[in-house]
């Protein structure tokens, strides 16, 4: 069951999305909601900034103010969005459970180390809901990587300017693997509140007995899902897992996060990756 969700709020123009989102998943399962904003400081947010290490003597002073003048909008920001988001939909705030069964929403700030940080918090909920990262944001372009290979927590990457819809059609990617395994345990509080799910599966990447097991699998969760075999495609598997999301109209996709390589672990594999550059819905993935 999903009972708290993290949702990581930068003060940016996804916060409206990411923000939707999340209420739409909070509703459903009558969950607490985090909205979790770190406070990069200006020393912190260079370290993420092209061009940075270049600036020198009164470049990097005023590069600096310029850094630290822009968190403190980013922050002022992203709790005055909270506050007027959580008024406009008459969101309970509360910091402890509650008695009444019913969504509720709290602000929680911390201070640098935003990867470090956003780790942590994240293992002590049951979900976390986040926008791709932005240039100008302060944090580091490969913090969703590390968060979703990291947290041991499913992530759930909603689109730049497209809010999660009730998640009433999903689209599993399956594979023979245990990452895949793993993103569809973490899933299925949301594949059984499903109206319609669909499992895909390359051919060539997972035998018919595995897919067929797999189906045997979810039902004795009282899930009755359908079996969409895709031929192995000549262009690339995650062109096909796309475009079997957009003819099954699926809300959300769930997959696993493979690693490219042992050396490289806080890279996403090559499908992975392409579906979380190129999808237009909601995309749950878990390692």
């Amino acid at each position: 069951m999903i009972k708290s969700i993290l949702v990581p709020f930068g003060g940016g123009g996804s916060d409206t999305t990411v923000f939707s989102s999340a209420v739409t998943l909070g509703r459903r399962f009558a969950a607490h909601l985090d909205f979790y904003h770190v406070n990069i400081s200006a020393g912190e947010a260079a370290v993420s900034t092209p061009g940075a290490g270049f600036a020198m003597g009164g470049g990097l002073r005023e590069l600096l103010a310029t850094l630290q003048s822009q968190a403190e909008t980013r922050t002022a920001l992203a709790r005055s969005h909270f506050e007027s988001l959580c008024t406009v939909e008459r969101i309970r705030r509360a910091d402890t459970p509650g008695q009444g069964g019913e969504m509720s929403a709290a602000w929680v700030e911390d201070t640098d180390h935003a990867q470090t940080r956003l780790m942590a918090r994240s293992r002590c909920r049951d979900l976390v809901v986040a926008a791709r990262p932005h240039v100008g944001d302060g944090v580091p372009r490969d913090l969703l990587e590390v968060l979703v290979l990291g947290c041991g927590r499913p992530v759930i990457i909603v689109p730049d300017n497209r809010p999660l819809p009730p998640p009433d059609t999903i689209l599993v990617c399956w594979k023979d693997c245990a990452e895949a395994a793993r993103a569809v345990s973490a899933a299925l509080p949301l594949l059984k509140r499903a109206q319609r799910v669909v499992v895909a599966s390359v051919e060539e990447t997972s035998p018919a007995p595995s897919l067929a097991d797999f189906i045997r699998q979810l039902a004795w969760h009282g899930i009755q899902a359908d079996a969409l075999c895709l031929d192995h495609p000549k262009t690339s598997v995650s062109a096909a897992l796309l475009a079997a999301a957009q003819r099954v109209g699926a809300d959300l996709m769930v997959m696993g996060a493979y690693r490219r390589s042992p050396l490289r672990e806080v890279v996403f594999g090559g499908v992975t990756q392409a579906i979380l550059d190129k999808c237009d819905i909601g995309v749950l993935v878990a390692h």
